[in-house]
């Protein structure tokens, strides 16, 4: 398939889905559709719609952080580094996605964009905070889409929409933009298996210029392996 067959296939699914789940925003469908036909489908993500949470930074996007107080905010102009590595990768933004206000919720629900649904119950929450970005996986909206990760952020919704979620450790991610919440909240990786995972964190992890929070390049390891004992109680 093409860039420009992804985007559409996504687009298409976004408008039949989301009047139910809330779970995309705002779209970006000129742009994606612009950067698909433009795409030279090179790269581990090549073609492949993004959709980016609410709570980070992405260029020529509004971040609103699911608050009244951001309602009305300037596209930003700078990405988010995890935004960064995965356009660098191939792929394309097509919207972004729900989140409670400034991610301070188990649930995914604000005063600017309402509640958002879990695509297996829609009487249900899909967690939180990055619940909008989970409901969108779960229901195959998109299959990349960025979470991020506090106090359960990325887990919650991984475990509520069935789905694996990994949190790295701090500073595996560096950071070019300044936190929110230092040494305390970090990007992460949501997917359908542990092997899309492991394949997206590759690309995500590593060091970020100025950022002396940074864990040393290859200081995570991302490959299986095999305990040395098993202990039994």
């Amino acid at each position: 398939m093409s860039p420009t067959e992804l985007v559409t296939e996504s687009l298409e699914r976004i408008a039949a889905a989301n009047p139910a789940l809330n779970a995309v925003v705002t779209l970006h469908a000129d742009e994606a559709l612009a950067a698909a036909s433009d795409h030279d489908r090179s790269g581990p993500l090549a073609g492949l719609p993004l959709l980016v949470k609410d709570m980070a930074r992405c260029a020529g996007s509004p971040t609103t952080f699911g608050s009244s107080l951001f309602a009305d905010a300037e596209p930003d102009t700078v990405d988010d580094i995890v935004v960064e590595r995965l356009r660098s990768a191939g792929a394309i933004v097509v919207g972004r996605t729900n989140s409670p206000s400034f991610g301070h919720a188990p649930f995914t629900s604000n005063e600017v964009f309402g509640p958002t649904r879990n695509p297996w119950n829609t009487e249900r929450s899909p967690g939180g905070s990055s619940g909008g970005s989970a409901a969108a996986l779960a229901a195959g909206l998109a299959p990349l889409a960025t979470t991020s990760d506090g106090g359960g952020s990325v887990r919650i919704p991984a475990s509520c929409c069935g789905l694996v979620g990994y949190k790295p450790t701090m500073g595996a991610i560096g950071r070019n933009v300044l936190p929110r919440w230092l040494e305390f909240s970090t990007q992460g990786v949501t997917a359908s298996t542990v092997a899309d995972v492991d394949y997206l964190a590759r690309i995500v992890l590593g060091p970020a210029t100025g950022d002396w929070t940074s864990a040393p390049a290859g200081s995570v390891a991302l490959a299986p392996t095999v305990p040395s004992r098993v202990l039994a109680c």
